[in-house]
């Protein structure tokens, strides 16, 4: 079969929709198509990406020859270079640290659970401070308590009476709590 196109393998094409890139020919398909009024006949080649090595594929009406196999190595190195993108910018300063911050997050020590001896210290600590605040509402109350007696005695209020009950309500309750 001879072929109808002047590409083949190695060659060197650019692909109409990508720019300046080139690509190397690797293979092509040849399809004749019959119809009742009509024969269609297709060639499609398998190509790579010379500065990426992406496979496409391309027809050949969208492939302009660049220049044969035997001189692609040339016009690359002399011809062509694959595009800056000015917007992707390397900081190798930031990579650099962020790579360190990570590496020194996966270096440090898991938090250690505390011993039994560490919470019972907290629990002593805690019954501690609990102790601490339930004498000085009892202070406090005793105080009130002192006070609305000695307005009882003055004036014989009612109302004195009945606050010294609720005081001492309340003060049985504290002491029970404090004998759990």
């Amino acid at each position: 079969m001879t072929q109808k196109h002047d590409i083949t393998f190695g060659d060197l094409v650019h692909v109409d929709g990508y720019d300046d890139r080139p690509f190397f020919v690797d293979s092509w398909t040849e399809e004749t198509r019959h119809e009742p009024d009509v024969i269609y006949e297709e060639v499609w080649f398998d190509i790579t990406c010379a500065w990426t090595g992406e496979y496409h594929m391309a027809e050949l009406d969208d492939i302009t020859r660049i220049c044969g196999a035997d001189q692609a190595d040339d016009y690359l190195m002399y011809n062509a270079a694959p595009p800056i993108n000015p917007e992707i910018k390397l900081d190798i300063g930031k990579l650099i640290s962020e790579g360190f911050e990570r590496g020194v997050l996966e270096m440090r020590k898991p938090e250690r659970k505390p011993t039994k001896r560490e919470l019972s210290n907290q629990e002593a600590e805690r019954r501690k401070q609990a102790r601490k605040e339930r004498e000085e509402q009892i202070d406090n109350l005793l105080d009130i308590r002192n006070w609305n007696v000695r307005k009882y005695v003055e004036t014989s209020e009612r109302a004195y009476r009945m606050k010294v009950e609720e005081i001492d309500e309340e003060l049985a309750k504290l002491a029970a709590e404090g004998r759990r």
